[in-house]
């Protein structure tokens, strides 16, 4: 709300940070999401991931965003814009849009460490900057949230070609 951010501005708040996932941002065709193995130790992974864009399309978030802003600027507070949830999750951790912990597995698991998924990354990366591009009180845009990928060399390879194809 806007006592929100007056409340921030009396503190001396100069960026905030707004996690946000790429279903705010970008959304896939009615039955299509993230890709993702349909089924996985018996849970419906595919259909999981499908449900965070059935949600709310793009266009639905667009005011709430638009209200930050408007009160971010009219405080003098710079907005750090997070893309906190990547398709198919960059670490399996709630925040990202999905917690998948699976029976014998040390870890969640993540689907973000494919082309398709990275490629909507992108694109959603791309809506974020298009939106926010004339906004005076854009600090930034941060492309990922703590990846924590699970190829043989952590995904250093993967995130390097997805930071190069997010930032150009």
């Amino acid at each position: 709300s806007e006592a929100h951010f007056e409340e921030m501005h009396r503190f001396g708040v100069q960026v905030v940070r707004v996690p946000c996932g790429y279903w705010h941002w970008i959304s896939y065709g009615d039955d299509e999401g993230p890709e993702a193995p349909e089924i996985m130790s018996g849970v419906a992974v595919a259909e999981r991931l499908r449900n965070l864009h059935r949600i709310a399309r793009p266009e639905d978030y667009r005011p709430f965003f638009d209200r930050i802003f408007e009160y971010a600027a009219k405080y003098g507070i710079k907005v750090l814009l997070d893309l906190h949830g990547l398709p198919g999750s960059q670490n399996g951790e709630i925040h990202s849009g999905t917690c998948l912990q699976f029976r014998g597995k040390p870890n969640r698991t993540v689907f973000f460490e494919t082309n398709a998924n990275r490629a909507m990354a992108v694109r959603a990366v791309s809506a974020m900057a298009k939106y926010s591009k004339d906004k005076a009180s854009l600090f930034g845009i941060q492309v990922i949230n703590e990846p924590h990928l699970q190829s043989k060399d952590k995904g250093h390879r993967f995130l390097k070609a997805y930071y190069r194809r997010a930032i150009h």
